[in-house]
């Protein structure tokens, strides 16, 4: 009768163990929630660009959450304005890591306050998905927690010049750069390019943030027998006083390229499609693209903007990132999120990690540049962008 009792006492011990058991794994199938950060310029003249940003990274979290791609965790956004200013991207960088505590931050546009950030960023380990490629600066930081959703603007560099000089002919070219980081940076790219092609600039000018009139400069290039304007950095509402004074100093035949900025949201709304018809430009992605993924994209962004227009270059590089992210963490498998080495965690799965992304496939290299390539596209006739090479 003794050994009875000991019988169904242990068989109800491991009852309630197996019940334990049971419950903690369940448990354990249970997503987490996880915090990230968008640290953009959400005032003034970037405000809008800004908010085509949060749209692609909202289509991305839309399109995850439905289909259920992420297997263990669940995003919670939290978004900073960083006012296209360094100081002010440390202070929400500092905020969104030791205040909201997020795990990983998209972020920020331009390189010098992508730089501020970041090396807030690294200190926390925290994972930054930057869109700007623009100075190698970021890539030269050996930071090991930040990434480069978009092609480096070397790339871009090469690219527009290649197209220039190989397909349209162009032998004089003049570039009209903003006397800051990206703008420099972005003539030292192509002065780069045009030196492999055995070449040199014809002309080169800067103008500065705030400037309204280009006479002077534009005068210069025309004495110069310029055949094509470069225009790299600054603010891309300036451009629009830009086309026109090219098109009446230099000459309406003039070619006017420049960067990847001629993709985004505030430059098409601060211009016409007659001033932007005929501009060329390198992006890793536009909305000319016509294959399924690109055209399921471009469909659910415009639901999300209120004003329902078409992506430009810039939006896609937080959609990608988001993937890139979300994979990384199907990767690591479920982690407790609140643990002390998490983003250090995360922070291996995404070097090892790699996914294909609507700019092409996203592979992070020691430095953090994930993509290699870029497209040329031009503005036609009806201000629309045309895929080209």
């Amino acid at each position: 009768m003794k050994n009875l009792k000991k019988i169904v006492a242990i068989c109800l011990a491991l009852t309630m163990i197996l019940g334990v058991m049971t419950a903690f794994a369940g448990e354990a199938q249970e997503k987490q929630t996880i915090k990230i950060g968008l640290a953009t310029c959400f005032t003034g003249d970037g405000a809008r660009g800004a908010n085509t940003q949060l749209y692609g990274l909202q289509v991305a979290l839309d399109e995850i959450n439905e289909s259920g791609y992420s297997q263990y965790y669940d995003f919670e956004l939290i978004t900073g304005d960083d006012k296209y200013d360094a100081t002010e991207a440390v202070s929400v960088a500092n905020k969104l890591v030791y205040q909201d505590g997020v795990k990983a931050v998209f972020g920020h546009l331009n390189a010098v306050v992508t730089l501020a950030g970041i090396s807030v960023y690294e200190e926390a380990q925290v994972p930054c998905f930057t869109p700007s490629g623009s100075s190698e600066k970021v890539v030269d930081s050996g930071y090991e927690y930040v990434y480069l959703c978009v092609p480096q603007d070397r790339i871009m560099a090469a690219s527009l010049v290649n197209y220039l000089v190989n397909d349209l002919g162009k032998t004089k070219l003049g570039m009209m750069y903003c006397n800051n980081d990206q703008g420099q940076s972005g003539y030292e790219f192509c002065k780069r390019a045009l030196d492999a092609l055995g070449m040199e600039f014809a002309d080169a000018q800067t103008y500065v943030v705030g400037d309204s009139d280009y006479t002077g400069q534009f005068l210069s290039m025309k004495s110069k027998e310029v055949d094509c304007v470069i225009i790299w950095g600054g603010e891309v509402t300036q451009r629009a006083t830009m086309m026109d004074q090219i098109k009446q100093l230099i000459g309406t035949e003039t070619v006017v390229g420049g960067d990847g900025n001629f993709s985004n949201a505030s430059f098409i709304e601060a211009t016409t499609p007659e001033q932007r018809a005929g501009v060329i430009y390198p992006v890793a992605w536009s909305s000319a693209f016509t294959d399924e993924r690109s055209v399921k994209y471009i469909e659910e962004f415009k639901e999300i903007d209120d004003q329902h227009m078409a992506p430009g270059a810039v939006t896609v590089r937080q959609y990608d990132g988001m993937y890139l992210l979300a994979t990384a963490l199907n990767n690591m498998g479920p982690y407790d999120v609140n643990a002390s080495d998490f983003t250090v965690k995360l922070n291996e799965a995404i070097k090892a990690s790699s996914v294909e992304g609507l700019q092409g496939t996203l592979t992070p290299a020691e430095n953090g540049e994930c993509l290699d390539k870029s497209y040329i596209v031009c503005y036609n006739a009806e201000g629309v962008e045309e895929l080209i090479k």
